[in-house]
């Protein structure tokens, strides 16, 4: 998938989403109202329900499925490694519980602070990754991550971090995995092991360590995204010179030779 067409599924799915998040509930107002359910059987609670409790939630995972299927798309398409499709696989399973705060805003029960506090480390992540595939890199003919190893390592190694802390500290990661291959065991043994790995690293959004690796991995990010044959370029140039200037001073030189010589014969 090419950049214009991430960006513009990436656009869909943001409108997508505020329609269900906002606008979805004025509409499902407008249907039960004109319904006539109260008439017919006394109480509109089963269609309030079924838009609200199983229409909405369908829509947020429906936008997230585009979201999900545009970021790998792009991701193929620029020949990254697949470990990046396993790492926005995880980012993705462990943030679906984060859109369903928004089922209960008809009723004002959810406020601004309480979004921003609910906001998981790891979807930081996501969204900057997300932002990241952003950039043309096919049409500029520039591989994702660039040429400098250090940044590529950085930024690899701080992602991991993430996908280590989310499998350790997001439960609903295996939960639907386990659901649909109907194997409560699954769950069971991967809870054993999160009690494990917390144990062993130090892990934890709300650290330092957290906060330290989200600011490596979008500064590695912001690196890779600079033009660095120019760059590389430039330094060369300023530091030994341009090709002509070289050329020039070689001249220089080689005409003092000769006038050298010349006085000395």
């Amino acid at each position: 998938m090419f950049a214009g067409r991430y960006l513009w599924w990436t656009l869909i799915s943001i409108a997508t989403f505020l329609f269900f998040a906002v606008y979805f509930d004025y509409i499902a107002w407008v249907l039960v109202q004109t319904s006539g359910c109260s008439e017919k059987s006394g109480t509109c609670d089963p269609l309030e329900n079924l838009l609200l409790r199983d229409v909405k939630p369908i829509g947020f995972l429906a936008v997230g499925g585009m979201v999900f299927v545009s970021m790998v798309g792009r991701i193929q398409y620029l020949r990254m490694s697949w470990l990046w499709s396993l790492a926005v696989a995880v980012w993705f399973m462990s943030a679906e519980p984060f859109p369903m705060l928004f089922i209960d805003i008809w009723e004002g029960r959810l406020r601004i602070g309480d979004i921003f506090d609910a906001i998981p480390f790891y979807l930081l992540f996501l969204s900057a990754f997300g932002s990241f595939l952003l950039i043309p890199f096919d049409e500029m003919g520039r591989r994702p991550l660039g040429n400098w190893r250090l940044p590529r390592f950085t930024a690899a190694a701080s992602a991991a971090y993430s996908v280590v802390f989310t499998l350790a500290t997001a439960p609903s990661v295996v939960q639907p995995v386990a659901h649909a291959l109907r194997r409560p065991d699954i769950a069971a043994t991967f809870d054993a092991w999160r009690v494990w790995l917390l144990d062993i690293f130090p892990l934890g959004g709300e650290t330092p360590t957290g906060h330290w690796a989200y600011l490596v991995f979008v500064l590695s990010l912001a690196i890779a995204a600079l033009p660095q044959k120019r760059i590389e370029i430039w330094l060369r140039r300023a530091l030994w010179g341009a090709p002509h200037d070289r050329s020039r001073v070689e001249a220089f030189v080689k005409e003092l030779a000769a006038q050298k010589e010349a006085r000395s014969a």
